[in-house]
Order: C-alpha cells, then sequence, then structure tokens
C-alpha cells in the first residue's frame, strides 16, 4: 500500500510538471494565423494546439478540427538570488488558416501529459468589411493587491470578445524573474482569462532588460525575429510599429542599430493608402509631466531624483533617439509608459506644441505633430507618480487613479481615445484625433 501510494504520489508531481499553464495568444505574421503560448516546468515534446471553428464562445465541443505541433525553448530564470537557477520552460504553436472574424475554441497539452481546459477567441477580422479596430492599452502591470481593481476591469471589458488586441506596452510582474522566475508565473496566470481571449501585444519595459530579458524573449512570443523587442502589424485601418526604449539606457548598441534598420525599411515600405493611422508605442516616455518631490517628501532624496529623471534627463534621451523618427513619418500616434500615471500631450516637436488646424481640450483635426500618451496605470506594487504642478505647456490631460486606456480607429479619418478609472468605471480623459482632408 505505501508503494502503491508513494507511485500515485510521484505520478501526480511528474504530471504537474508538465501540465500545460499561463495560456496567452498573439497576433501571427500571417492575417489568418494566431499564436499561442503556455508554460510548464519541463518541456512535454509532442505538446500540440489543438482548434476548431465554432458559432459562439460558449459552444461546448468534444473534437477539434485542427492541431498544430509546438516549439518548445527551456531557459534559466537567471535572477538573483542565483543559489537554485530553476529552469523554466515555453511552448509556442500556430493556429493558421483561420476565417476572419470567425470564433475558434481551442487547447494546448498532449495526450501524455494531459490538456489545458477550452480556451476559445475570435480570429482576426477582415477589415475591409469592417474597419473599426478596438483596443486595451496600458503599462506597469504588476501582481498583488494594487492590480485587483484592474484585473478585474479589464475581465469584465473582454467578456463579449469585441477587442481585437491589448498592448501591454513594459513592466510586467515587478519582475517576472523574482522568485526564481515564480512571480512571472503568477502575473501570467493573472492575465490568461483575457490574453488566452485577446492577443496580448508587448513591448519591453526597463524592468525586462536584466540579463537579455529571457522571461521577456520566451514567455512571450510576437510577430517577430528580433525576440519581441521590435515589430508592427495592421490591425483596421492602423499600423502599429513596438519598438525598444531600453537600448540608449543599457548600452545595447548593436540592437540599436539593428532597431533603426528595421524602422526606417518598415515606415519606408508599408502601405500608408491602406493603413492611414501610424501608431508606435514603447516603454519609455518621450514627454510627460510628473514630478514626484511635491508628494514623496517622505522618500529619499536620490529616491526623488532617481524618478524625477524619467520625465527629464531621460526623456530627453528617448527623444535624441526617436523624435525626428517619428515627425519625419508623420507617425500620429506615440504611446508609452514607465511613469505610473497617466497623461495626454498635445501634437508637439522639439519640446514645443505644434497646433492642430483645429483643436480644442478633447479635439485636434489636421494634426501635424504626433500626440503622446503615457499610460502607466494599471496598478503594480511601486505606486503611482504624482502629476507635476507645473506640467508641460502641451499636457492635456492627467490623472494619477489606477486604470487603463481604451483606443478605437474607427476608421480611416477617426481615431477615439479613453482612459478608465478601474475603481470607479468612469472615462477621466477622452479625446479625438481626426484627419483632415489637407
Amino acid at each position: 500500500m505505501t508503494w502503491r501510494l508513494l507511485f500515485i504520489c510521484m505520478a501526480s508531481v511528474s504530471a504537474d510538471l508538465y501540465f500545460p499553464d499561463q495560456v496567452h495568444i498573439a497576433l501571427d505574421f500571417q492575417e489568418t494565423g494566431m499564436r499561442v503560448t503556455w508554460a510548464s516546468e519541463h518541456p512535454s515534446y509532442g505538446a500540440s494546439v489543438q482548434y476548431t471553428p465554432v458559432t459562439s464562445p460558449n459552444q461546448q465541443v468534444s473534437n477539434f478540427a485542427y492541431s498544430s505541433l509546438g516549439s518548445w525553448v527551456t531557459f534559466p530564470n537567471l535572477s538573483n538570488p542565483k543559489i537554485l537557477v530553476r529552469h523554466l520552460s515555453t511552448c509556442t504553436a500556430v493556429m493558421s488558416g483561420l476565417i476572419p472574424g470567425n470564433f475558434y475554441k481551442y487547447r494546448v497539452g498532449s495526450d501524455l501529459y494531459g490538456w489545458s481546459q477550452h480556451f476559445a477567441f475570435k480570429a482576426r477580422k477582415n477589415f475591409t468589411e469592417t474597419p473599426e479596430a478596438r483596443l486595451l492599452i496600458y503599462g506597469d502591470f504588476g501582481v498583488g493587491i494594487e492590480t485587483a481593481a484592474t484585473m478585474s476591469r479589464l475581465i469584465q471589458e473582454t467578456e463579449d470578445y469585441d477587442y481585437d488586441a491589448i498592448i501591454h506596452d513594459g513592466d510586467f510582474a515587478y519582475d517576472m524573474p523574482d522568485n526564481q522566475g515564480e512571480l512571472g508565473d503568477d502575473f501570467m496566470r493573472q492575465i490568461e482569462p483575457i490574453a488566452s481571449k485577446i492577443p496580448y501585444m508587448v513591448a519591453q519595459g526597463n524592468h525586462e532588460n536584466e540579463n537579455y530579458s529571457p522571461h521577456y524573449y520566451y514567455r512571450f512570443n510576437m510577430p517577430s525575429t528580433s525576440k519581441n523587442l521590435w515589430y508592427s502589424y495592421n490591425l483596421g485601418k492602423a499600423h502599429f510599429l513596438a519598438y525598444s526604449s531600453e537600448f540608449m539606457f543599457e548600452n545595447y548598441t548593436d540592437f540599436l542599430s539593428q532597431q533603426q534598420v528595421f524602422i526606417e525599411n518598415d515606415l519606408s515600405t508599408y502601405n500608408r493608402t491602406q493603413y492611414p493611422w501610424l501608431i508606435v508605442y514603447s516603454h519609455r516616455p518621450l514627454y510627460c509631466s510628473a514630478n514626484w518631490s511635491t508628494t514623496y517628501q517622505l522618500n529619499s532624496a536620490p529616491y526623488i531624483q532617481r524618478h524625477n529623471k524619467d520625465c527629464l534627463q531621460d526623456a530627453v534621451t528617448v527623444r535624441n533617439a526617436f523624435e525626428d523618427l517619428w515627425y519625419n513619418y508623420k507617425v500620429d500616434f506615440v504611446i508609452n509608459a514607465h511613469v505610473h500615471a497617466y497623461e495626454r500631450l498635445a501634437p508637439a516637436y522639439k519640446n514645443q506644441s505644434v497646433p492642430c488646424e483645429y483643436q480644442d481640450q478633447n479635439t485636434c483635426i489636421g494634426a501635424k505633430a504626433p500626440a503622446y500618451i503615457v499610460t502607466g496605470t494599471p496598478g503594480n506594487q511601486e505606486s503611482y507618480a504624482p502629476i507635476s504642478p507645473t506640467p508641460l505647456p502641451f499636457s492635456m490631460a492627467q490623472d494619477s487613479q489606477w486604470g487603463f486606456s481604451r483606443l478605437t480607429v474607427i476608421n480611416e479619418t477617426h481615431i477615439y481615445w479613453e482612459q478608465i478609472r478601474s475603481v470607479t468605471k468612469e472615462v477621466s480623459d477622452w479625446f479625438w484625433l481626426i484627419k483632415s482632408k489637407n
């Protein structure tokens, strides 16, 4: 009896080590494809994704029409303390040949070690028939009580599968390598209810630059050949470009030059007629107005000085690297995070406001320079950043309460932006960006 119980216990532990966990999807290079990534303690070679079309995400299925074999990668945690190095494994498979706008049910795993629960998603739409694209956007999202309100609200927002993507522009979990990577596991499980149904598109933050970011490289799998550091895709009438703003701060000169080549090539060759809106996103802001010294007098002077650099010296460094590029290629929106606050800034160039053809507090028609957004308030262990009492002259709205942003690319001429407070669900800011005939 003792040996039988021991065998059952060991078999259970072994199965748990291989069981699929932390399931999330992302857009693929092909518009009729969808990537799915999951994790386990050890790779279960032969694992795959099984998927099938359904008429409703609530439809029950017992058989799956298609299967795609997964590709595994195992990486060391590479975090402090390094006494015990825990190795983690992630697997990615591509669901291909999808019918645009159709619902699919899927599961990941294997017959040998077990299958995940059934998940559902909606394939990328045919935007020539339905041009509107809707996205949820935020950065600096942690794990813990500070994130509870936002996570609850995001689950409600995505119940009807009516978003085309979620953008998380840097800083995950705080931090993914901590506790031998178990904090990263906790974060990926936290977002699974939304990331398993809506493509979860990411950008590298400063909390993902340690040891060349193995957790960021391998926990996510974007339509990228650069380990998720830079890539682009189209949704609705918009072209989106993700890039890293970390290379200037970590002296990764090779990455910086490679990224520059990619950006120049991408922006000079994509079809601007078909996708008139150009939206770029990364972690560190080019412009922001946070001032830690106004509220955090109890913090030490070095702490205040370090955080105030975000909107002073560090913002200048980011502008020197990217501002001319965005201005010359007529970027419409630059979306960042890093500062744990929300701020919307009017179109600007060289630290000066560039007037729209028509402009008021919540509308810009005919922009002549990029508009800037900082959205870093979904919640994290480092609290929020206070807005400066003397913000930049072209700062149009600020908010330091926990929240997230909604972006709606309505058509080729209209974009609508909202900031949502997680606790009260109120819209704290809204903005129309409209293209003129000129």
